[in-house]
């Protein structure tokens, strides 16, 4: 008996020990789980220095390298035009930054917004000729964490459409509403626009171009983890939701093109490269179906991310001509 008693006392003594243990090894396990998906999400959406075009063009199998001349004359030409700087207040109390590119007679002003981690030099090197002949101001911003803007945390358009909304009423003022105003994305500046159009956005503006915009920070996100990373994107996404959440102040899921669309109120032209693996061209199909207002996309043959313009320029300049140009007449 005596032995049974012994035995039973160092089994009620092993028992809290090994609670402990399970606790303990089930919060060291939370806090590596913690730690990669900050990892994660500083990855995806925190502030990194901005890359030189010099060292882009190096990059095999990108339009930064098979398009680099193309790309260094639309810089050149960019670079060699009359700009002065704009800056303005974010929503939340960023100072932001863009270009101006003025006419002396201007038809319009355009708004151009870049894409992810990258900058309107580069985006719109190759367009923004094209746009500048057809007689527009414009105005080159540098989205929030990118650019000469401020800012730690990219918002994959969910916090960039208020600041779409901010430089739009900022032309308003500068040209009143006389002056037709137009605003252009791509990729995520494409995103960015297609969120704003939803917003109470100035009388004067006329049309929105949407050029390899996703649907939502959610849907881009769970894409590129499932298609770079090979894992499940519902086992990290909602710990790097928490991380948005809590330091960058939005969710992933709180707004998406497809309800955004809904309420839009200005014609929107969309345009997307069928051979786009970055940022699927079905994303754009979504959003056209889902857009209310008038609207018109075409869908470049082999044209990767972003790519559309630089494919077939022909297409996109007389697409473009056919849409913009009636709406300013009116």
């Amino acid at each position: 008996m005596e032995f049974i008693h012994v035995a039973l006392s160092a089994k009620s003594l092993q028992t809290p020990y090994l609670i402990l243990i399970i606790l303990l090894s089930l919060t060291t396990l939370a806090l590596i789980w913690a730690l990669i998906s900050y990892l994660a999400f500083m990855k995806a959406i925190g502030r990194r220095p901005d890359i030189p075009f010099e060292v882009l063009e190096q990059t095999p199998d990108t339009a930064w390298c098979r398009f680099s001349k193309e790309i260094r004359e639309g810089i050149s030409w960019i670079e060699s035009m009359p700009k002065t700087t704009l800056t303005t207040l974010s929503h939340d109390g960023l100072k932001l930054y863009a270009t101006l590119i003025e006419q002396k007679e201007p038809k319009a002003t355009l708004l151009m917004f870049h894409g992810y981690r990258s900058a309107g030099m580069n985006d719109f090197s190759c367009a923004a000729k094209f746009y500048y002949s057809l007689g527009f101001n414009l105005l080159i911003v540098d989205q929030r964490a990118h650019g000469r803007s401020e800012g730690k945390y990219i918002g994959f358009g969910a916090t960039e459409r208020f600041d779409c909304q901010t430089w739009a009423n900022l032309i308003y003022e500068r040209y009143g509403k006389e002056l037709p105003l137009l605003i252009t994305g791509i990729s995520m500046g494409g995103a960015t626009v297609l969120m704003a159009s939803s917003l109470d956005l100035p009388e004067n503006l006329v049309a929105i171009i949407s050029d390899s915009a996703f649907t939502s920070p959610a849907d881009i996100l769970a894409h590129v983890i499932r298609k770079s990373y090979h894992i499940n994107p519902s086992i990290i996404m909602p710990f790097m939701n928490m991380w948005s959440r809590s330091l960058a102040k939005y969710s992933f899921d709180e707004v998406s093109t497809e309800d955004t669309l809904k309420k839009a109120k200005v014609p929107i032209l969309f345009i997307h490269g069928l051979d786009d693996d970055f940022v699927p061209c079905d994303m754009s199909k979504r959003s056209f179906e889902a857009c209310v207002s008038d609207k018109r996309a075409i869908f470049v043959e082999k044209a990767g991310h972003g790519e559309s313009y630089l494919i077939d320029n022909k297409l996109c300049e007389s697409t473009l001509k056919d849409f913009i140009l009636p709406l300013l007449d009116k």
